[in-house]
């Protein structure tokens, strides 16, 4: 008698485990399903663009004053790609790209300078806010190699433009005479036409 009560106990448990097991299993997949869901509506709600920073591990010393080396993020899908891009580049290396030897004279302190953008004939016009008193800095021969640079390397790789030209308050000459560049009547960099509808 008491045998078969234990074999009724243990049938029991088993069944009951089995119940549990197969309930716990069908959690996990439904879960699972869900997390694929929630993954798949962020892939599709989110893109990757690619910005251009020094980085000090591949260009000790800054020996190369136009070097940039790219890094990707993940933003919100938007229809204008380079805007995002710039003003993702415009906000410098995050932590864990600094941890990485990128580097840059952009940071959180110039993450809000774009006030436009737009491409023409394979140019890309891009009109900053008047930057001189927030980067003093970036006049020296070296520092704005690397400036423009960065954005030029970054504007291309995600529009396929072929030129950049960069102004201040819809001003390129006000850019070029501040980074010791100058207007070059080839070129027609000064030309401030273009930026009137930015």
């Amino acid at each position: 008698m008491k045998k078969r009560t234990l074999l009724i106990l243990l049938a029991i448990a088993i069944i009951v485990g089995i119940i549990t097991t197969a309930g716990i299993f069908a959690y996990q997949e439904k879960r699972y399903k869900k997390l694929l869901k929630f993954a798949d509506a962020y892939k599709a709600a989110s893109m990757n663009v690619r910005v251009y920073f020094d980085n000090t591990k591949n260009n000790p010393n800054a020996k190369d004053c136009e070097a940039a080396f790219a890094t990707e993020r993940s933003v919100p899908k938007s229809k204008n790609g380079v805007e995002i891009a710039l003003k993702e580049l415009f906000k410098g290396p995050l932590t864990g790209e600094k941890s990485l030897g990128y580097s840059s004279p952009f940071s959180s302190k110039t993450s809000n300078i774009l006030q436009g953008v737009k491409i023409e004939n394979k140019t890309a016009y891009i009109n900053l806010l008047d930057i001189r008193k927030l980067m003093p800095n970036v006049t020296t021969s070296c520092s704005s190699a690397q400036f423009i640079s960065e954005i030029e390397k970054t504007v291309k790789y995600n529009t396929g433009a072929e030129n950049v030209v960069i102004a201040i308050d819809k001003n390129p000459k006000t850019f070029y005479e501040w980074m010791q560049i100058g207007c070059d009547k080839k070129t027609k960099n000064c030309d401030a036409k273009p930026f009137e509808t930015l």
